[in-house]
């Protein structure tokens, strides 16, 4: 099987452009966790997370399963549904 140049970049581009969605999304976490004033309201909380799931929803299917199995390894599985991994 001959494998061309072609391909290989698009899976090399499709992998880097995931990667670029989960590190986007942790990269809103430790901001929001750095710079959460004292004054925040559950409502800051809340759009915050929605901005995370966003992210993390345009991960690869295997990229998902990933994250939910590192949900469930910290015991926090409970949060798959919220975060829209399931659909």
């Amino acid at each position: 099987m001959i494998i061309s140049p072609a391909f290989v970049d698009r899976q090399v581009y499709s992998r880097k452009m995931h990667m670029h969605n989960i590190a986007a999304a942790l990269a809103i976490a430790i901001s929001y966790l750095d710079r959460r004033p004292s004054t925040a309201s559950e409502d800051d909380d809340i759009e915050t997370v929605e901005a995370i799931a966003a992210e993390l929803r345009q991960a690869s299917p295997n990229e998902r399963d990933e994250l939910m199995a590192a949900l469930v390894h910290i015991g926090r599985a409970d949060l798959i549904d919220g975060l829209g991994f399931m659909s």
